[in-house]
């Protein structure tokens, strides 16, 4: 179900689902285009937030080696499970074909897990000071 809604939400634009007043646009080439507007729009979503907040962004950003993912979170648009079902979605697949390497890959979904999970409730935690 959820791959299904997040190539829906693909088609049309994850980021503009996420940033608004902007609308992502899918490319039929591999560099795809500038879209305009898009990068003012998330710099200054970015401007917007607290020192907390941003460190939370951060931390998911770099875990799930994705702005998209993160934004996702940081608007509440996905919880900890939908994003790292959407960050593992490749190496999934990949696992389904060639099997799981014990002591690799699911100590990389658990360490996976463990910094998605903490630094989202500290994003959370920080907005309720």
């Amino acid at each position: 179900m959820l791959v299904v809604d997040a190539v829906e939400c693909g088609r049309s634009g994850l980021i503009g689902l996420l940033v608004a007043g902007d609308r992502a646009r899918t490319t039929g080439g591999f560099f795809g285009r500038k879209q305009e507007g898009l990068v003012d729009a998330i710099e200054n979503l970015l401007k917007k937030t607290d020192d907390c907040e941003l460190a939370a962004i951060d931390a998911i950003a770099a875990s799930a080696h994705s702005l998209v993912i993160e934004l996702g979170i940081f608007r509440g648009r996905l919880d900890i499970e939908q994003a790292i079902e959407l960050i593992r979605l490749e190496e999934d697949l990949q696992v389904d074909r060639w099997g799981l390497v014990e002591g690799g890959h699911d100590v990389d979904i658990a360490d996976l897990r463990v910094q998605i999970s903490a630094a989202t409730v500290f994003l959370g935690l920080s907005r309720t000071h």
